[in-house]
């Protein structure tokens, strides 16, 4: 036990609890912080901190699989394949699909389908490798619109 005296009640030791020191795990240690490059979990923070700085509603859409259940369970898929990692609804412009990628990384097949199935349709697609990309696509989307 560690005794703090209090400048309060100096006759009246206060008990404080020492908590070990945990080293920190592989998860914790934010990879950008070693690499020069951000990660793509690094872009996906920094795109949907800007774009809820500014207002929009951000929907972080997770996809992939998972097994749930006993004994290995059954293999459960959530979202869509290939479907972007964020969606942003921007005041009065159109919906915007954001996939973030790491820079230099490429789309699967699957992304790409994705995104010319959306961008078909008349939706705004973009692949952002940093928070510029995005503030681009919407400083390009108000030009559009007439909107400064």
């Amino acid at each position: 036990m560690v005794i703090i005296l209090s400048p309060f009640y100096s006759s009246y030791p206060i008990p404080s609890v020492s908590v070990p020191a945990v080293p920190p795990s592989s998860r914790s240690v934010r990879r950008s912080k070693i690499c020069a490059e951000p990660t793509e979990a690094d872009v996906i923070r920094s795109v949907t901190d800007y774009l809820k700085a500014v207002g929009a509603l951000v929907i972080r859409n997770n996809t992939g699989a998972m097994r749930w259940g006993a004994g290995g369970g059954r293999m459960m898929r959530f979202g869509s394949k290939g479907s972007p990692d964020l969606i942003a609804l921007c005041w009065s412009l159109p919906t915007l699909f954001i996939e973030c990628k790491r820079p230099g990384a490429k789309l699967s097949e699957d992304q790409e389908r994705w995104h010319m199935d959306a961008l078909k349709r008349g939706h705004r697609v973009i692949v952002a490798s940093s928070v510029e990309d995005v503030m681009r696509d919407i400083r390009e989307a108000k030009i559009h619109q007439g909107r400064t």
